[in-house]
């Protein structure tokens, strides 16, 4: 076997058995490993958990559905009491009449 041939069969061995080592050790699971394979999972369950679209939050959802609920609720009372008539004063006369 000529020289050239076995340092080319010595650097393949050599970079088989590093690859190998490489492999082996990178396969370790401890108590890191796993709470980053939790955090993981909790990432892919929900990546974004503070954001509920790409510009809000939860809490600023709460707060925006609280304003609108605060105006619906204002808007409802306004037309109850356009339509009791209690939303001007009355024309009648507050003194009383003759009859």
């Amino acid at each position: 076997m000529p020289a050239r041939d076995r340092r080319f069969a010595r650097s393949a061995a050599t970079l088989g058995a590093a690859a190998a080592l490489l492999a082996l050790s990178a396969c370790s699971s401890s108590v890191v490993d796993r709470d980053a394979r939790v955090a993981a999972a909790q990432i892919r369950r929900n990546p974004s958990p503070a954001m509920a679209d790409l510009d809000e939050r939860n809490i600023d959802i709460r707060n925006r559905r609280a304003y609108i609920r605060d105006t619906n609720f204002r808007q409802l009372r306004e037309d109850l009491q356009y339509f009791w008539h209690q939303d001007r004063p009355s024309r009648l006369s507050s003194l009383r009449g003759p009859y």
